[in-house]
């Protein structure tokens, strides 16, 4: 028996042996990860994940570059950057965009530190060997982030961060997940207002027009993305700016 790894939608695995390397066809489909499998003739039949050992046991056996990473991003699966960018420049060229992350644990939490290995496929992935010790920046990170709203300059926040580059980028990228997107806000905006919405189209030079339903009439504004009201439609004097989304819709249910 023989430890392998099973990346996503593989049908096949690759196993190194004296002089080179041996394919096996997948006799069967298991989740991705590491196995310990039976060999029958060109077949390999998983028989069960490997334990932490066999795990490492198989990425030192294929020669898989270790590096330090840091959980940044989730989506279906996570990504990663580094913690060291002169780490990573040995092993791959382009690696400003993070990079996916497999056989990751269910507990990781963005900041998470953490020991890879990369595997080169198609594309480069990183695959989870151990947790790591936290760096001293994480705590202060995650308190920086309670600070972040749609009006903050992410640009600015991060550059006065006193911390290395490679931390910067990662603050950047996490930070961005935690503003709400425009429409997502101006949704609730009328929402508390009992307005329903129906579309949001950027006009440029920072200018949104925002449609809706209010009391079974369709009307419309024009908002920045602070949902300041650059335009009502109606006359309000050259103080349209005085109002927000929600305040702007109950003046114009008023003067109808």
């Amino acid at each position: 028996m023989f430890p392998a790894i099973v990346t996503p939608d593989a049908r096949k695995i690759v196993v190194p042996v004296a002089g080179g390397l041996r394919e096996y066809r997948l006799k069967k489909k298991v989740k991705p990860g590491v196995w310990i499998f039976e060999e029958q003739g060109f077949d390999a039949d998983p028989i069960r994940e490997a334990e932490i050992w066999e795990r490492v046991d198989a990425y030192d056996a294929l020669k898989l570059p270790q590096v330090a990473a840091v959980a940044a991003l989730k989506t279906k699966t996570w990504f990663c950057l580094p913690l060291n960018d002169n780490q990573w420049s040995k092993h791959i060229t382009h690696f400003n965009a993070p990079i996916p992350l497999l056989f990751a644990p269910e507990d990781l939490s963005v900041f998470d530190y953490m020991s890879a290995r990369i595997l080169k496929l198609k594309r480069p992935y990183l695959l989870y060997e151990s947790a790591g010790l936290s760096f001293p920046e994480q705590d202060d990170l995650r308190n920086k982030l309670k600070e972040v709203t749609r009006a903050t300059d992410l640009d600015h926040l991060s550059s006065e961060l006193p911390y290395r580059r490679e931390i910067k980028r990662v603050f950047r990228l996490v930070a961005e997940q935690y503003i709400p997107p425009l429409e997502r806000v101006v949704k609730e905006a009328l929402r508390i207002v009992n307005a329903q919405f129906i579309e949001l189209t950027d006009m440029g030079r920072g200018r949104y027009e925002v449609r809706y339903v209010y009391q079974s009439k369709p009307d419309s504004v024009i908002i920045n993305e602070d949902l300041v009201c650059l335009s009502a439609g109606i006359c309000l004097s050259g103080k349209d700016t005085d109002f927000d989304l929600s305040s702007v819709i109950l003046v114009k249910a008023r003067r109808w």
